[in-house]
C-alpha cells in the first residue's frame, strides 16, 4: 500500500495509520445515517477533494468510458425515480442482513446513488467509490474485509466514522454490454460471501437491471411517440399541438428577458378546396409538401415551421423588425410562390395569403397571436393572387370575440354539438304540410343560443362551411327518412347549401354517399341556394348543378328578389322552385308597391313553370294575399316555428290528419 501503511491481520485491533496522511487539503463533510440492526447510527464522512497524496487506490476511469456514458445518458437512468428501484435495494438489506444497499452509477467525477436504503447520500466522489472499481469487473466485485484489501484498507470510509468492512457490487449492464453501474450491498462487519450469496445478488441485480432498462426504453418510446404526435404526417413539419408548444416556449423566452419579441407568420393556401377536390389526394399531398419546403427554404435563421390546419401553415420567426421590414419579408415569401410548381409531373400554380402578427403587441398567448395573423388576411379571401397583410396593431374586442366564436364553432362541428330543426311549408291547395326546411341551430355552453346570421358568416370565412353543410345535410336526410317510413315518397326536406359546396367537384359524391347511407330518395331532397350565389357564379356551377339534378335532387332559389339583376340564370340552371324573400312579404298588406312587386315575382315564377314559395309569413293577412297571388307554398311563424324532428312529425300528423307526411 502507498506510504507503507500496515494492514491489520484478522482478529487484531485496528489502529489509525502510523503516518498521518498528507492530504489534509480541502475537506467537505457529508452527514448520513444507517440503520444497523434496529439502531440508527449517525455517521460523518470526511471526503477528501484532493487525493494526490492518498494511501488508498482511487477508482480509475473505464477504458470504454465514452460508450458507457453514451448508454447511461441514452437511457436517462440518472433521472429515473428511486421509487421504481427501491423495492429491490430494500429486499437486499433483508436477504443479506446488511444495513446499506443502493445502486451506484458512476458518471463524470461523481458516483450517483439511486434507491439508497440505509443512507441519504445522493452522490459521492467517483474516485473514492467502491462502484468506480466494481464496473471494471466481469461480473461483480466482492470485498469480504476492506482491511485486507490494499485498495481500501486506508480509505476514509473504512477508517473513518462509516467503518465500512464489507462490500459486494454486481455490475449492471447496458443493452450493448456497457457497464453502467453496480447493485451494491454494504456492511460494517467482515463476512464470507458464498457462491450462493453471489447467485442471490445476481438475481437481485438482474431484476433491477431489467426494470431500469425496460423503464428507460418505455419512456424513450413514449417520448418518441409524443414527438411523433407533434409532427404532421403529410409534411413532416410540426402539427398544431407542436406549434402551440413552441409558441408558448417563445413567449416564455421573450418574457424571461433574453428576448423581447417575435413574429408569427400565417400562410394560407389560396383556393385549396379546388386543388383538393379537383386534383385528387396525391397532388394535394404533394402541394402541401411543396408549401412546407418553400417555407423552410425561404424563412431560415432559426424559424420554426409547421402545419396549423389543413390548408394553413404557421411560422415562428424569432425576431421582429419594423413593419416595413416585415412587409419585405412577407413579399419575399410571396415571391417564392410566383413560379408554378412541378407536382406529380403536372404544373400547378400555388398562391398563398400571408398574415403577420407580433408578440406582445398583437397578443400575449399563442392562440391569440395565430388568430391575429389569420384575421389579418381575412379581407384577402376574395383575392386569388398571393397577397400579404399585417395584423392590426390595435386588436379590438370585437375581433377577439369573433375569433373566440370561431374556435367554439369549430369545436361544436367537430364534436357534433349542433342541432337541426325543421320549419314546415304549407301547400296552399290542400292546406297540408308538404315539405320542411332544415335549419341549423347552435347552443354554446357559455354563449347560449347563437343565431345563424352570426355563426354562418364566420363558418364561411373560417373555411368551416363544408363541414357545417355536410353535418346538416346528413342529419336532415336521416330525419326525413323517419318521418314517413311507410310512404317515403311523400315527404321532402330542403337544405341550404353554400356556393363553396356547389362549386366543389366532390360535392356530388358526398351527396350520393349521404343518400345511399340514409336511404332517402333523391326526389325528396331540395337544395336551396341564395339568389346572389346563382347570379355571380352561374357559369361556374352549371355543370355541377346539372349533375346533381340528374340524380333527381331538386333546386330552389332562396331570397329571391334581392339580387336586382337580370333573370337569365332562371332559364339556364336546373331550378325547380323559387322562394320570395321575407323583405317583400313583410308589408304586402300595408304597402301597394310591395304588394305589386311580390305579385310580379310570383307571376314570373309561375310563367317559367317554377313552384313559388313565400317565406316569412307571419300574419293571416299576408297569407291571404299570397294565396291570391298564386303562391304554391307558404312558410313562416304564422303556421309554425322551427321544430325538432319529433315535434315536426307530430305537427304534420295533427295538421294533415291521417295523411302521411
Amino acid at each position: 500500500m502507498a506510504n507503507g501503511s500496515a494492514i491489520a491481520t484478522p482478529g487484531s485491533p485496528r489502529h489509525a495509520p502510523s503516518k498521518t496522511p498528507a492530504h489534509h487539503g480541502h475537506i467537505r463533510k457529508l452527514k448520513t445515517s444507517a440503520n444497523v440492526k434496529g439502531h440508527t447510527m449517525q455517521m460523518n464522512q470526511a471526503l477528501l477533494t484532493d487525493q494526490s497524496e492518498a494511501d488508498w487506490l482511487p477508482a480509475p476511469m473505464h477504458s470504454n468510458e465514452g460508450a458507457r456514458m453514451a448508454e447511461l445518458l441514452s437511457l436517462d437512468l440518472l433521472n429515473m425515480s428511486d421509487a421504481h428501484l427501491e423495492r429491490f435495494t430494500r429486499l437486499a438489506t433483508h436477504v443479506f442482513d446488511v444495513p446499506i444497499a443502493y445502486i451506484g452509477l458512476p458518471s463524470g467525477d461523481k458516483n450517483w446513488i439511486k434507491a439508497g436504503v440505509g443512507t441519504d447520500i445522493h452522490s459521492s466522489d467517483r474516485a473514492m467509490s467502491f462502484c468506480g472499481h466494481a464496473i471494471h469487473e466481469p461480473d461483480m466485485l466482492v470485498v469480504p474485509d476492506t482491511w485486507h484489501d490494499p485498495r481500501f484498507a486506508n480509505h476514509p470510509i473504512v477508517i473513518g466514522s462509516f467503518k465500512i468492512r464489507f462490500y459486494a457490487g454486481a455490475v449492471i449492464w447496458g443493452r450493448h454490454g456497457e457497464p453502467l453501474g453496480t447493485f451494491c450491498i454494504v456492511g460494517t462487519e467482515p463476512r464470507t460471501f458464498s457462491e450462493n450469496d453471489r447467485t442471490k445478488l445476481r438475481h437481485l441485480r438482474d431484476a433491477a437491471q431489467e426494470q431500469m432498462v425496460d423503464f428507460a426504453l418505455k419512456r424513450k418510446h413514449l417520448e418518441a411517440a409524443m414527438h411523433d404526435a407533434r409532427l404532421d404526417e403529410v409534411t413532416g413539419l410540426l402539427n398544431e399541438a407542436g406549434l402551440q408548444e413552441r409558441l408558448e416556449q417563445g413567449i416564455q423566452w421573450a418574457q424571461s428577458g433574453d428576448g423581447s419579441s417575435f413574429s408569427v407568420f400565417i400562410v394560407k393556401v389560396v383556393k385549396f378546396n379546388e386543388i383538393k377536390h379537383g386534383r385528387g389526394p396525391a397532388v394535394t399531398k404533394a402541394v402541401l409538401q411543396a408549401v412546407g419546403r418553400t417555407l423552410t427554404e425561404t424563412l431560415t435563421r432559426g424559424c420554426i415551421h409547421g402545419r396549423w390546419r389543413e390548408d394553413v401553415f404557421l411560422t415562428i420567426v424569432p425576431y421582429t423588425t419594423p413593419d416595413d421590414a416585415l412587409a419585405d419579408v412577407g413579399r419575399q415569401l410571396i415571391a417564392a410562390f410566383d413560379a408554378p410548381f412541378d407536382v406529380e409531373g403536372k404544373t400547378v400554380p400555388i398562391r398563398v395569403h400571408v398574415g403577420v402578427s407580433c408578440f406582445p403587441s398583437d397578443g400575449r398567448d399563442g392562440r391569440t397571436l395565430a388568430d391575429a395573423a389569420e384575421h389579418a388576411i381575412s379581407d384577402l379571401i376574395s383575392t386569388h393572387a398571393s397577397s400579404f397583410a399585417l395584423a392590426d396593431q390595435n386588436l379590438n374586442t370585437v375581433m377577439r370575440e369573433r375569433l373566440d366564436m370561431e374556435r367554439r364553432l369549430r369545436e361544436a362541428i367537430d364534436e357534433s354539438k349542433l342541432s337541426v330543426v325543421y320549419q314546415p311549408k304549407i301547400n296552399v291547395r290542400g292546406e297540408q304540410v308538404s315539405e320542411a326546411e332544415a335549419l341549423v341551430r347552435w347552443t354554446d355552453p357559455e354563449l347560449g343560443n347563437v343565431p345563424p346570421d352570426r355563426f354562418i358568416p364566420i363558418a364561411e370565412a373560417a373555411g368551416l362551411i363544408d363541414a357545417l353543410g355536410a353535418f346538416v345535410l346528413k342529419k336532415a336526410c336521416e330525419d326525413a327518412v323517419t318521418w314517413s317510413p311507410d310512404t317515403p315518397g311523400k315527404s321532402s326536406v330542403a337544405v341550404n347549401v353554400s356556393m363553396l359546396q356547389i362549386e366543389d367537384p366532390a360535392f356530388l359524391d358526398t351527396l350520393r354517399d349521404v343518400l345511399d347511407q340514409t336511404g332517402l330518395s333523391p326526389d325528396r331532397l331540395i337544395l336551396e341556394l341564395t339568389e346572389s350565389t346563382l347570379m355571380t357564379r352561374a357559369s361556374e356551377i352549371r355543370d355541377n348543378m346539372s349533375a346533381i339534378a340528374a340524380l333527381g335532387v331538386r333546386f330552389a332559389i332562396d331570397d329571391f328578389g334581392t339580387g336586382y339583376a337580370n333573370f337569365n340564370y332562371l332559364r339556364d340552371l336546373p331550378i325547380h322552385s323559387l322562394k320570395v324573400d321575407k323583405t317583400f312579404v313583410d308589408n304586402i298588406a300595408e304597402h301597394e308597391n310591395h304588394a305589386r312587386i311580390c305579385h310580379a315575382m310570383v307571376t314570373l315564377g309561375r310563367t317559367l313553370g317554377l313552384d313559388v314559395v313565400a317565406e316569412g309569413v307571419e300574419t293571416s293577412e299576408q297569407a291571404i294575399f299570397l294565396k291570391a297571388y298564386g303562391c304554391d307554398q307558404l312558410q313562416g311563424f304564422h303556421f309554425s316555428k322551427p321544430l325538432s324532428s319529433d315535434d315536426f312529425r307530430r305537427y304534420v300528423q295533427d295538421r294533415n290528419g291521417s295523411a302521411q307526411v
